[in-house]
């Protein structure tokens, strides 16, 4: 799966689904990624108060992979 980073995504991406039981971190920006196409492994969803959120596993070319939130891509 392929996604494409919307031109104006300047947000965080880390290395877990933040607020999981998983302990998460930030691991860069968006802002560099800005109009790429990315490759996309895993797709995860976040429940907070019922509210479900999407999240995408980017795996870059090099480096380790790093989630970010749906809303980012076009």
């Amino acid at each position: 799966l392929q996604k494409t980073v919307k031109t104006t995504s300047n947000t965080a991406t880390y290395n877990h689904i933040p607020n999981t039981h998983y302990l998460s971190k930030s691991v860069g920006s968006t802002a560099s990624l800005q109009g790429q196409t990315v490759n996309i492994n895993c797709e995860g969803i976040r429940t907070i108060d019922g509210v479900q959120t999407t999240w995408y596993r980017v795996v870059p070319t090099t480096g380790d992979p790093y989630w970010i939130n749906a809303t980012e891509f076009d």
